[in-house]
């Protein structure tokens, strides 16, 4: 998966964990990763985090673990062994929902919504999205408009009951960029932009934000595990 690939970008140590790597991972959603040859130890970090991730709060973020007795913070683990080291992956959720994003705070934003509305589950946020089956007809249409071999009628796609209606915004910056030579442009140029998008819903997911906001927060949490930057 992708997201495999990935690498600890900012790391932490712990004085209870001296033996394992700790640290949060570069990527799009907020991670934590800690490795380590023992199994034990591994497990009991992680099985640490997701105690303290299920009462953690930082309203800064967007970030309240219960509503009343409703509960909202939630974590997806990944394990899996390389060689003689055990990797276990942390992907920090939350499911609230506002007046601003009735559809969940760190869910699909609606500027992202015509590619996908459904939710994000372990592997898309692994990198590798299931994209619904709509799109393989919509593209391959909005793809024969940006190369000349469908006429671009604007004015058509303001009607709600029109196939591509939903994708009345992404086809006016694909076209207001210029016609493709071919099909084969049209159709990298579609794939590239529906890439963007699939990056631009894993930023919505991340509990932390890539801001100072959200690096003070996601320090915070560390620093509530006992850690300290490296």
């Amino acid at each position: 998966m992708p997201m495999h690939r990935a690498k600890i970008g900012k790391e932490y140590v712990s004085k209870e964990f001296p033996g394992l790597k700790i640290g949060v991972l570069d990527w799009y959603n907020s991670a934590i990763q800690c490795e380590g040859k023992d199994r034990k130890a591994v497990a009991a970090f992680a099985a640490k985090v997701i105690a303290a991730w299920k009462d953690f709060d930082c309203p800064e973020c967007d970030i309240l673990s219960y509503t009343g007795d409703t509960p909202h913070n939630s974590l997806s683990p990944i394990c899996r062994k390389e060689g003689d080291t055990y990797i276990f992956t942390m992907i920090l959720r939350n499911n609230r929902t506002n007046e601003q994003y009735p559809e969940g705070i760190f869910h699909v934003h609606p500027e992202y919504l015509n590619i996908k509305s459904e939710g994000i589950g372990l592997i898309e946020a692994m990198g590798l999205f299931i994209l619904p089956p709509r799109l393989k007809r919509q593209l391959g249409e909005i793809e024969d408009i940006l190369c000349g071999k469908t006429e671009y009628d604007s004015a058509a796609l303001e009607d709600p009951a029109n196939d591509l209606h939903i994708h009345a915004g992404m086809m006016q910056k694909l076209v207001g960029e210029g016609k493709a030579k071919d099909k084969k442009e049209a159709e990298a140029r579609v794939r590239g932009y529906v890439n963007k998008v699939c990056a631009g819903i894993l930023d919505n997911t991340a509990v932390f934000k890539k801001d100072e906001n959200g690096r003070i927060g996601f320090a915070k949490f560390m620093a509530s595990l006992g850690l300290e930057e490296k």
